[in-house]
């Protein structure tokens, strides 16, 4: 008998390639081509709740999109995508915190969330979704995961903003950072 010895080739695909060398579904590939992404590196930085607004678009097809691409760029499929949905639930298991957390990745995420926090707090009251306790849920969730300081952000105690906030770190104290010395 003659041994023969297969080779294995890992092929790893670049992020510059165009979304057609993927391995998609017919759904995946037509709503790709209707939302105009036309490379990896775009369908990459896309955040999840962009995606879903793509007509036909829902959150089974992202996650067979994110494992498709994942196999393509041969990387651990527990990179940038999962770390925010590990983060959503270190929350509390809070309609609440469920709810801000949706607003939250509405907004582009956590980083610009925080950022646009930072500038003016108010613009969590533009959201829809989002009154002065719902603002103050993102707020504790923000501060939680490091992102912002309350204390920086809002400044001054008595508002009515900061009575929220108090209630929802009295409510979920495991929430409410160690004070800095």
């Amino acid at each position: 008998m003659k041994n023969y010895k297969s080779k294995i080739e890992l092929k790893t695909g670049h992020i510059g390639d165009t979304v057609d060398n993927l391995e998609l579904s017919v759904r995946n590939a037509n709503c790709l081509n209707n939302a105009y992404i036309k490379t990896i590196d775009q369908l990459d930085i896309i955040p999840d709740a962009i995606l879903l607004k793509i007509p036909n678009m829902g959150r089974r097809s992202i996650k067979a999109l994110r494992a498709e691409v994942d196999r393509y760029l041969n990387r651990a499929p527990t990179d940038k995508h999962s770390d925010k949905h590990n983060a959503r639930h270190k929350l509390p298991k809070d309609p609440a915190f469920s709810r801000a957390w949706n607003a939250v990745e509405e907004m582009g995420g956590a980083e610009t969330t925080a950022e646009n926090v930072r500038n003016d707090w108010r613009c969590l009251l533009k959201h829809p979704m989002q009154g002065p306790k719902g603002a103050a849920h993102i707020m504790v969730a923000l501060e939680f995961f490091g992102l912002l300081s309350c204390e920086e952000v809002m400044g001054p105690k008595p508002d009515r903003q900061w009575i929220e906030i108090e209630a929802v770190r009295k409510k979920f104290p495991e929430l409410v950072p160690a004070p800095s010395n």
